[in-house]
């Protein structure tokens, strides 16, 4: 279906800006205020006010008595304080004002629901009636090798525990289980050819069973052969004689000591390879807007011990910092988890062995930081915050070298992407030559739940998969369940690209909120595990960081030409996607290959950020959703090229486990979105159309005033569960 006519006959021309001014008022006054608008009555609130110079919107300000808190220059915007009415009768008294808009709130994660304990495998053991400890934490997998099933468990208590039994249950496939060991002290066991064991802890002496206070254990279950690998198959129950109990729950614990505390995505992304070559993203500068930055050696220190961090400004106060860089703070910690995910410098080892890789836990481990603050110590702010933030980024990109900024931020859609504040400041970032990698947010994994400002069509928009706790076996990869999927409202294809976002392993101060909310998810020392797309922009970021290192003449639109040009997507077995296109975009990224491409001209094609933000063309992508309710891209005749066509789904299609990668899904290497499948590149990441009114969302996407005057939070990324 090819509506090439019918979008060049809807291009929206727009008049002179101080007519649209009046127009706007116009619109606003003539409309019923909204229920919101309602229960504000007379109170003040806070407002972004917009228009045709900063300095004339001061003046007005003054003359009217508002109290101005931002000066947003990148975007011609204050933020005030006053009344709803006041700001009515001002957008329709004075042509100077543009567009008013309310000052959305931002946050960081909500506190999530706690992970329910896995049901007993049928025939196993009966769990102990008791207590489930507080102080005993497992880790978050099981580590299979050979013949041996291995979990770890720490005492973050002061008092010494001791085993008092042991339940245990596995596959019935299973070989025999020949031997338990508690840190090495193995014991013969026989479980009568069953698949299931209650033991009793004096099977060992009290000294070996005993888990003393902030220190490890290690169990070991060695199997006649091989055992089966899904995890969630066996069931593991300790007693102590406490009277509390621990449930192995996959996904829910710690990650312990030495080698289980390397973060694996570098290799997962191939960026494992660049940093083997010095590729370390030397030389580049990354700005990170977020909750800010909480004190660790790995991050505030590159390779060579030099410190990495060119500026902290805090956008909440409005200060900068350039000369004591250890004045830092991350109250919340989101922001210290996801930079660590970017730049953290520790070495990495091997899975198996623990020697020594070469490569790093942080994606650009001598990258150049500066870290902004735009979110409180409750992992909230305001939207006049982070735009502050972006501004500054803008503002300051040649004096500290910034090239990527990262925005793990999600909420949303309120408007169309060009008038959102929040994403017309992306927009300006990027049109400043700013690399912008956005997250596409938690609310997956229905369509059309892409967040802003993972909305904006230039900026890379990153969505989350995950190895499911086993890095070195690719055939259990699949997509986080959580991730925001797309179209946009505007038919583009969202995210463009997938990177590592399930239980990623990073720093995070023990006193900030996130750690005491989820003692559970944090070692006691520096370490937290958390899921998120937050967590897979920042990837994202690290490796555009790498790229840069390598060719530092790459433009905005190079970059994202080369991620999505050499991302590998999900496919099966004969090479046709796995997963459609508004789930996995291009694929997961290769950040060695994009790293060493060649592809230009493929990414925001026919798009002109310049006149967006002037306001004198919008575009639209190609996906539209017919009659049916499928979503579809238009001018694409064989559909299945996209997802086959078991994938075309409507508002009603909920994805289950039945579309999680299996053993017949790979990461292709050799499906790429180019010349061999219809050159869909242009169809998915190229030519765009004039913005029309032609794609059939319904009236759920029409914004009322609820967008002018409405006091919605945005949350950076929603809480979700480690997966």
């Amino acid at each position: 279906m090819n509506r090439t006519t019918t979008k060049a006959a809807s291009r929206v021309v727009w008049v002179g800006i101080a007519t649209l001014g009046l127009v706007l008022a116009t619109t606003w006054i003539q409309r019923e205020q909204s229920n919101h608008t309602a229960s504000l009555g007379s109170n003040s609130a806070s407002y972004l006010v917009q228009g045709t110079d900063l300095e004339s919107l001061e003046h007005l300000a003054q003359a009217q008595g508002w109290d101005v808190t931002h000066r947003l220059g990148i975007i011609n915007t204050i933020a005030v304080t006053a009344t709803v009415d006041q700001m009515r009768a001002a957008a329709a008294s004075y042509p100077v004002i543009t567009r008013v808009t309310a000052n959305h709130r931002v946050g960081t994660a909500k506190k999530p629901t706690r992970q329910s304990v896995s049901d007993p495998v049928s025939d196993g053991p009966t769990a102990p009636v008791s207590v489930e400890s507080e102080v005993v934490r497992t880790e978050p997998h099981l580590t299979f090798f050979e013949n041996t099933v291995s979990l770890g468990l720490r005492n973050t208590g002061w008092d010494t525990l001791e085993i008092e039994r042991i339940n245990l249950a596995w596959p019935a496939g299973n070989a025999g289980l020949n031997t338990l060991a508690l840190n090495g002290v193995t014991r013969n066991v026989n479980a009568g050819g069953g698949n299931s064991i209650d033991l009793q802890g004096s099977t060992w002496r009290r000294k070996d069973r005993r888990l003393v206070s902030n220190t490890d254990m290690i169990l070991e279950m060695a199997f006649a052969a091989p055992p089966s690998s899904d995890r969630y198959a066996y069931n593991i129950v300790f007693s102590f004689t406490d009277g509390t109990i621990k449930t192995f729950v996959p996904g829910d614990g710690i990650v312990l000591q030495g080698r289980d505390r390397d973060t694996f995505f570098p290799t997962l992304v191939r960026a494992d390879n660049l940093h083997r070559q010095g590729i370390t993203g030397s030389g580049v500068t990354v700005a990170i807007v977020d909750s800010g930055l909480a004190y660790n050696d790995q991050m505030h220190y590159g390779l060579d011990w030099d410190v990495r961090q060119a500026a902290f400004y805090n956008a909440i106060t409005d200060t900068l910092d350039e000369r004591n860089v250890w004045n830092v703070e991350d109250g919340f910690g989101h922001g210290s988890h996801v930079t660590s995910a970017a730049i953290l410098s520790k070495p990495a080892q091997e899975y198996l062995t623990g020697e020594a890789t070469g490569s790093y836990n942080g994606m650009a481990p001598d990258v150049g930081l500066v870290a902004v603050k735009a979110l409180g110590s409750n992992g909230s702010g305001t939207y006049a915050d982070v735009i502050r933030g972006i501004d500054f980024v803008v503002t300051n990109k040649d004096t500290y070298g910034i090239r990527v900024l990262n925005l793990s931020l999600s909420g949303e859609v309120r408007s169309h992407y060009w008038d959102d504040p929040l994403n017309q400041a992306v927009m300006a970032a990027w049109q400043s030559g700013i690399v912008v990698v956005a997250s596409a947010g938690n609310r997956g994994p229905d369509p059309m739940t892409i967040g802003v400002p993972g909305n904006v069509p230039y900026v890379i928009t990153v969505g989350a998969m995950t190895d499911t706790y086993s890095p070195t076996d690719p055939s259990d990869d699949r997509l986080a369940t959580f991730s925001s999927t797309g179209p946009t409202v505007e038919g583009f294809v969202k995210p463009e690209v997938l990177a590592p976002g399930g239980h990623i392993q990073g720093f995070m101060s023990g006193g900030s909120r996130l750690a005491l909310d989820h003692p559970e998810l944090h070692d006691n020392l520096a370490w937290f595990t958390m899921s998120g797309t937050s967590q897979s922009a920042a990837i994202v970021s690290g490796a555009v960081a790498l790229m840069l290192q390598v060719d530092p003449t790459l433009t905005p639109d190079d970059v994202k030409c080369r991620l999505l040009s050499t991302a590998r997507p999900a496919v099966n077995a004969d090479g046709t996607p796995a997963l459609a296109v508004f789930q996995q975009g291009a694929g997961l990224i290769d950040a060695e290959a994009a790293a060493y491409s060649t592809a230009s001209g493929c990414a925001n094609r026919g798009m002109d950020v310049s006149a967006d933000l002037a306001g004198t063309v919008h575009y639209g992508g190609r996906a539209n959703r017919d009659e049916e309710g499928r979503y579809y891209l238009m001018g694409v005749e064989d559909q299945s090229y996209l997802w086959g066509d078991s994938y075309l789904w409507g508002d009603s299609y909920l994805w289950g486990d039945s579309y999680l990668w299996g053993d017949s899904y790979l990461w292709g290497d050799s499906y790429l979105w180019g010349d061999a499948y219809l050159n869909l590149d242009s169809y998915l990441w190229g030519d765009s159309y004039l913005w029309g009114d032609s794609y059939l969302w319904g009236d759920s996407y029409l914004w009322g005033d609820s967008y002018l005057w409405g006091d919605t939070t945005i949350e950076t990324n929603v809480w979700v569960d480690n997966e």
